[in-house]
């Protein structure tokens, strides 16, 4: 775990400059690195996926830019991180984003919440039962239709 830790702190830097370049071809490598290290290092990349790169400084910032090619490239990079690992800091910092002021933002939230509750296995969910009928609460009425109805979605799973 030390090796881990000692290469993603000479990493963390380069990628999250990365993320943020203003060319979507430097940005995509760079999401597509992030994937890739969640993909090789699942449960060993828990606790960094949440503190480094599923943020609201990192990846969530990245969605909510006029770019729309970049912001999709973030999108697919917390699926891929969502799929492979098992964060509780991740689930934390999407139940915190999901009432952005962004539109967009909420509905990869929605379609966020429902990949997890699809993913994670149930005793990790049980821990968490308020924070997501807080979000249903907060996101089924919410003034957007496609944020609606992913929101119902996420209803339907998480009674079953």
């Amino acid at each position: 775990m030390i090796q881990i830790s000692q290469f993603l702190a000479k990493v963390v830097e380069p990628l999250s400059q990365q993320l943020f370049d203003l060319r979507s071809s430097i940005t995509r490598e760079a999401c597509r690195t992030i994937a890739l290290i969640a993909e090789v290092l699942q449960n060993d990349f828990d606790s960094h996926a949440g503190n480094l790169f599923v943020t609201d400084i990192s990846l969530f910032k990245l969605m909510e830019s006029g770019n729309h090619l970049m912001a999709e490239h973030a999108h697919n990079c917390v699926v891929s991180i969502l799929y492979n690992t098992c964060s509780q800091k991740v689930f934390k910092n999407i139940i915190r984003q999901a009432n952005d002021r962004h539109q967009y933002t909420r509905m990869n939230c929605a379609e966020y919440l429902l990949l997890i509750l699809i993913v994670f296995p149930i005793p990790v969910l049980d821990k968490y039962v308020t924070d997501i009928y807080e979000y249903l609460k907060v996101a089924i009425p919410d003034q957007n239709p496609e944020v609606r109805k992913r929101a119902r979605a996420v209803f339907i799973k998480y009674h079953q």
